[in-house]
């Protein structure tokens, strides 16, 4: 089969980035009624309230993809990829490898640039081939591959892939089954690592740090300020809106890795498609990770970083720390199979980490916190309200009491006194 070769520009990385946040629309629902209701009352209360957080959102939606862009951007506009069909399989080459069957493509969208293949790795969650439509020669050979893989996906059958890797050679096969609750272990141990700051990350934690404190601050003076001399209706909504962020960045830094994720995949955010028979293979020059005989993903020893020794689990991690390739505990043999693997780790360069936990707050806190936020917002925000419209009332009767005044100073009879006699005139 034909063989793509590209490299990403930097309008198709835009695009890419655009059409990724775009495509999640459908799973905004539940907090796009939250945030209507947020904005009929602010445009009850003052149209202008509703505008500025619209621009706030817009200014939110315009970070995100920009900073989706620039990861993009990273990793595939560096350096070339391989993209290729055979027979049932999508296979990807870019320095490293990866393989997944077509029947797994669940969604196909051909934009102004490009063809991205989607497949759901959460209920909610769409990880991304793209493919520029500029390497196709025609629009039917465009057609074509696109053609075969809704066939594969309309035929539901599982090919067997003709593996690239001699699974002979292999230091080290472990095989082992991982459910929702081995991998909420796992995951709990490893994010708890990563915010010790034992993953190379101890310097981006203190920025955070700092970046927290600062921000507290500044909502702490931006509120004694309106407290004092502002107490309106544009201060309070802007005071609303930091102290919302400041709560929402808390959560994401001191929230439970273990309530973290528990949620996520409750509403189908996190990965969940590795559930099952996987197996973690370890060669002289790679490892390869394979989930259910099916997906598999081929990753060099130079782009690792560490190895974790969790309670329950090995875990190689990515330098990016966005990878994590795991082996669950029972699946290895002994403990001197699990020394050797720890070895060869040591000497491919991988930095040994021992899990670390650390004392999260619990979900409903921060939950607590947001509720009060947002209810004691809504009443200040009627009450205010209320004040100015009495204010305005108290305004209207002044100046009709002033107008009324001015009238009848101005048609009040004159009085002359002409010797004892008083005349009254107009």
């Amino acid at each position: 089969m034909k063989r793509y070769h590209f490299m990403l520009t930097r309008r198709e990385a835009w695009e890419f980035a655009v059409r990724i946040v775009w495509e999640q629309r459908k799973f905004w629902v539940g907090r796009g009624i939250l945030l209507a209701c947020l904005l009929a009352v602010n445009f009850w209360l003052m149209s202008w309230v509703s505008v500025f957080l619209l621009a706030f959102l817009a200014v939110i939606w315009v970070i995100v993809v920009v900073s989706l862009y620039k990861q993009i951007q990273k990793e595939q506009c560096e350096s070339e990829r391989t993209v290729w069909l055979d027979e049932g399989w999508l296979k990807l080459e870019y320095g490293e490898y990866v393989e997944a069957p077509l029947e797994c493509i669940e969604v196909i969208r051909v934009t102004q640039k490009l063809l991205m293949l989607g497949r759901y790795w959460a209920k909610k969650q769409l990880a991304w081939y793209v493919i520029p439509l500029r390497v196709f020669e025609s629009p039917q050979e465009r057609e074509s591959f696109i053609s075969r893989i809704r066939l594969a996906k309309a035929s539901q059958e599982t090919v067997s892939s003709a593996s690239v890797f001699d699974w002979e050679k292999a230091f080290f096969r472990f095989r082992f089954r991982l459910d929702e609750h081995a991998w909420l272990e796992v995951s709990e141990e490893i994010l708890g690592t990563q915010f010790s700051g034992r993953l190379g990350n101890e310097d981006s934690l203190k920025r955070q740090k700092t970046y927290l404190a600062v921000y507290g601050g500044i909502c702490v003076l931006f509120g004694c300020f309106w407290v004092l001399f502002n107490r309106g209706r544009m201060g309070l909504t802007v005071l609303f809106v930091l102290v919302f962020l400041y709560i929402a960045l808390l959560r994401n830094r001191l929230l439970s890795p273990r309530e973290r994720s528990k949620k996520l995949l409750k509403r189908g955010q996190l990965q969940s498609d590795i559930y099952g028979d996987c197996e973690l293979a370890v060669f002289e020059e790679y490892v390869v990770q394979r989930k259910n005989e099916k997906e598999t993903a081929m990753f060099h020893w130079d782009s690792l970083g560490w190895v974790v020794d969790t309670e329950h689990a090995f875990c190689l991690v990515k330098k990016d720390c966005r990878v994590f390739l795991l082996t669950l505990k029972n699946g290895v043999w002994n403990q001197e199979q699990a020394q050797a693997f720890l070895t060869m780790c040591e000497r491919k360069g991988l930095t040994y980490v021992r899990g670390q936990t650390k004392k999260f707050l619990p979900g409903w806190f921060f939950g607590v916190l947001s509720g009060i936020c947002i209810v004691s917002y809504l009443m200040a925000m009627v009450l205010l309200a209320v004040r100015d419209g009495r204010r305005e009332a108290a305004k209207g009767n002044a100046k009709e009491e002033s107008v009324s005044w001015e009238q009848t100073e101005e048609f009040r009879p004159k009085e002359y006194h002409l010797k004892g006699i008083t005349v009254l005139s107009d």
